[in-house]
C-alpha cells in the first residue's frame, strides 16, 4: 500500500475515533452540565476536525496552510482536554477559547503564502504533542492507580501510545522508514483505545 494512502486511512481512523469521543463527552455534558465535559468534547472535536483537514490537505496537493493548521489543531485539542478541569468557573466564553483559537490559526495559515515548507518543519510540532499527551496519560494513570477502573487504564494506555507515536514522528524520516511506520501505526491504535476507554467510562 502506498505510504500516503495508508496515512490518509490512518487520519480518517483518528478523526472518527475522536468524533465518537466528542459525542460521548457532549452527551455527558447534556446529562450533567460541567465545563470539564464540554472542553473535553471540544478538544476531541478539534482533534477530529484537524485529522480531517490533514487528509484534505494531502488530497488537494499538499496544501501548506491546511497541513500546518492540522498539526496546530492537534496541539490545541490536547491543550483543551488538559486545561478542562481548571475552567469550571468564570465567563462562558472561556470554554470556547480553544475552538476560537483553532479557527483563527486556520484562517491565518490559509492566508499566509510565505510559510516555510511544511515537510521541513513538521517534525518540530510533534514533540509538544508528545508532551501534552504524556501529561494526560499521567493524569489518567493517577486516576487508575486510585480507583483501579479498567476504563481509566485504557485511557492511560491510549494517551501513552499517542505520546510514543508522536516521539517517533519527531525524528526526520522518509515515508516507510522505521520511525515513520512506527509512529503512524502506533498513533491510530492509541486513539482507538482512547475511544474504547471513554466509551466504557461514560456508557
Amino acid at each position: 500500500m502506498n505510504g500516503y494512502v495508508y496515512h490518509n486511512i490512518e487520519e480518517i481512523t483518528v478523526s472518527i475515533s475522536c468524533l465518537v469521543i466528542a459525542y460521548v463527552m457532549a452527551k455527558r455534558h447534556r446529562q450533567s452540565p460541567d465545563s470539564i465535559y464540554f472542553m473535553t468534547a471540544e478538544g476531541f472535536f478539534i482533534l477530529s476536525i484537524s485529522s480531517a483537514i490533514h487528509v484534505i490537505g494531502h488530497v488537494l496537493g499538499e496544501v501548506q496552510g491546511l497541513l500546518y493548521s492540522s498539526l496546530m489543531g492537534y496541539l490545541t485539542g490536547f491543550a483543551s482536554i488538559l486545561i478542562s478541569p481548571f475552567v469550571r468557573k468564570g465567563s462562558r466564553v472561556k470554554k470556547y477559547i480553544p475552538l476560537i483559537f483553532f479557527v483563527i490559526l486556520t484562517i491565518l495559515f490559509l492566508s499566509n503564502s510565505m510559510m516555510v515548507d511544511f515537510f521541513k518543519t513538521r517534525f518540530s510540532l510533534w514533540m509538544p504533542t508528545a508532551f501534552l499527551s504524556s501529561l494526560l496519560a499521567v493524569i489518567y494513570l493517577s486516576e487508575y492507580l486510585r480507583n483501579k477502573k479498567r476504563h481509566d487504564g485504557a485511557i492511560t494506555i491510549g494517551f501513552f501510545l499517542i505520546a510514543i507515536s508522536s516521539a517517533f514522528l519527531f525524528f526526520p524520516a522518509d515515508v516507510r522508514s522505521f520511525p515513520w511506520m512506527a509512529g503512524h501505526i502506533i498513533r491510530p491504535a492509541g486513539f482507538l483505545i482512547l475511544m474504547l476507554g471513554f466509551s466504557m467510562r461514560w456508557e
